[in-house]
């Protein structure tokens, strides 16, 4: 899926992030959580075990590998922190995403958050930063049918290409 920056708008979102934060959510980034100190990659590692509870591997039989050499390997990558959205509740972390394509991070909520529009607006959030720094011009790949909603909501358009990664075990 992709999406021009001339073809979104925050304004949509403001609403649903005031909600959001009178029920103690908030947005940072991954550059801001490991400034003041708080382990960001201890619970971003956490945040993605949990998050990948019951899917499959595409290709694989089993539950995707979520040792810490796997996890580590994950977040790696990371080449702009500053670029990398994660949502809280309290000081746990419940979602994280990256528009920016070269942290190739994707995006992902703990399944007890699920359903509060969490990725919709953690996702919306990004997208403003990266507006906000002249990024115009962005790309999604996802197979997940919750994920395909959240890009549509934003505005983003499918453009004939997927990448699987992961499928729910029914």
């Amino acid at each position: 899926m992709s999406l021009y920056a001339r073809d979104f708008s925050f304004e949509k979102w403001r609403e649903l992030g005031k909600k959001l934060a009178a029920e103690g959510f908030i947005v940072t980034t991954l550059n801001r959580e490991a400034k003041a100190g708080n382990n960001p990659f201890d619970k971003l590692m956490e945040l993605q075990k949990r998050a990948v509870e019951g899917w499959y591997q595409m290709g694989l039989t089993g539950e995707p590998d979520t040792s810490i050499e796997q996890l580590r390997t994950h977040f790696s990558h990371i080449t702009l922190p500053d670029r990398v959205s994660i949502m809280k509740h309290k000081e746990q972390y419940v979602g994280y995403t990256s528009a920016e394509r070269t942290n190739l991070l994707g995006t992902a909520v703990h399944p007890d958050y699920r359903g509060l529009e969490l990725a919709t607006y953690l996702k919306a959030c990004d997208l403003k930063q990266l507006i906000d720094a002249d990024v115009e011009y962005f790309e999604s790949s996802s197979a997940n049918p919750a994920m395909l909603r959240v890009n549509e909501k934003l505005g983003y358009k499918l453009n004939g290409l997927t990448e699987i990664r992961l499928a729910k075990h029914l």
